[in-house]
């Protein structure tokens, strides 16, 4: 909780009548477990006293008992007992710092009360306050990387990396651009890129259930394959499979 320290008398003058009136101050130090309350100013704008009273009214459990733990640690300074239903319609607000310095938007502002003034009949809270400009970074270093790109050449299926028959792979189609055509290709033309793609598709396919295979008979006998085993109608019956 925050530290409340003992009260410090002045005397001061009114600005209005010009009057000397004793003037008492209670200083706070916020502790660092202690966390400050926060509001939004979406658009650059002027710090105001009324910003302090919406973000307290949003904060009404913080703010009471803030209130309650000021009381118990001051009420020996105090003629009688007084209860935080008496000081919310009295208290009013204002910031330490210059406030008339523009805040940029859109801004978090944190609130911490710096000290507490009673003097000529009214209670003023003094606040403190830090803004920290909002910025949000998309991670777009961290997209996937283009399988396509990525895929390493294999010249036979001995040459593949053993795979996990459990994980799924993701097969993804081809970019009608990965084939290059002219732009006035006619409709037989185009009939042809589409059975293309789909053999490029259906080959890849064979080489992942070829691998599947593979694995299943390296995990049942242990024993490598020679050359000679993986033939071409190996192959050529993965993809009739399809």
């Amino acid at each position: 909780m925050p530290i409340i320290h003992s009260p410090q008398y002045t005397k001061i003058t009114h600005p209005q009548t010009r009057a000397i009136e004793a003037c008492y101050t209670f200083r706070v130090t916020m502790e660092e477990s202690d966390d400050p309350i926060t509001f939004l100013v979406e658009e650059p704008s002027a710090l105001v006293s009324s910003m302090i009273a919406s973000c307290l009214k949003e904060n009404s459990a913080w703010w009471e008992g803030f209130l309650r733990h000021f009381l118990e640690r001051s009420s020996k300074f105090f003629s009688k007992v007084y209860t935080v239903q008496q000081l919310l319609p009295i208290i009013t607000h204002t910031f330490v710092a210059d406030s008339s310095i523009h805040v940029p938007g859109p801004s978090n502002v944190a609130l911490s009360p710096k000290s507490i003034q009673i003097r000529g009949g009214t209670f003023c809270v003094f606040w403190e306050y830090e803004c920290e400009s909002l910025v949000i970074d998309i991670p777009v270093g961290a997209l996937p990387v283009d399988p396509e790109r990525s895929m390493p050449e294999f010249s036979t299926l001995s040459d593949l990396d053993p795979l996990d028959p459990s994980v799924p792979v993701e097969l993804e189609e081809f970019s009608l651009q990965e084939i290059p055509l002219s732009t006035t290709e006619n409709s037989a033309r185009l009939h042809d890129r589409q059975k293309a793609k789909e053999a490029r598709l259906k080959a890849k396919l064979a080489i992942y259930r070829a691998q599947t295979e593979l694995n299943e008979y390296y995990d049942k006998y242990g024993t490598d394959l020679s050359d000679s085993d993986a033939s071409d109608s190996d192959t050529e019956s993965a993809v009739s499979r399809k």
